[in-house]
């Protein structure tokens, strides 16, 4: 429990930190921070850029979702970490969710860019899941690899 508090504090700390980007676009938003409460349930979401320049690009993400009206229910807290190497639009992301008595969930996920054109790209990738803990114990880990094409 104490692993999965300091990753999502960790995530939380990069994405409120003041961070140094260079040569920054205007329309790309170094942080962002979004809430709401819709049927009772809060859902918090917040995003950073810790790192950017001509050939790479870092992103932290947080996220808290609590049933406010069902003390029954978990709160769910995680983060995410995105790297990306603009020139190939090629990337990797690591990711915890804790979901309290269901257990956290962690994984990973690596994308190389084949093709891609004003108007099109070709991607194919790898990633890697699994459930610690909870009261269905650990899963079996899940590997899967995919190709993605946006036409």
């Amino acid at each position: 429990m104490q692993k999965q508090i300091l990753i999502v504090a960790s995530c939380l700390a990069m994405v409120f930190a003041d961070v140094m980007v260079p040569k920054q676009d205007p329309k790309d938003k170094p942080r962002e921070i979004n809430w709401k409460v819709e049927d009772g349930v809060l859902n918090a979401y917040g995003r950073g850029t810790v790192f950017k320049d001509d050939n790479h690009k870092v992103d932290a993400y947080a996220l808290l979702n609590k049933n406010l009206l069902d003390k029954n229910q978990p709160t769910s807290y995680g983060g995410k970490i995105d790297y990306n190497h603009l020139n190939s639009n090629s990337g990797a992301s690591l990711k915890v969710l804790n979901s309290g008595p269901y257990g956290t969930s962690v994984g990973a996920e690596g994308t190389y860019n084949l093709f891609k054109d004003r108007t099109s790209s070709v991607d194919v990738g790898a990633g890697y899941q699994q459930r610690f803990g909870g009261m269905f114990g650990r899963s079996e880990p899940q590997f899967n690899a995919f190709v993605r094409g946006n036409f």
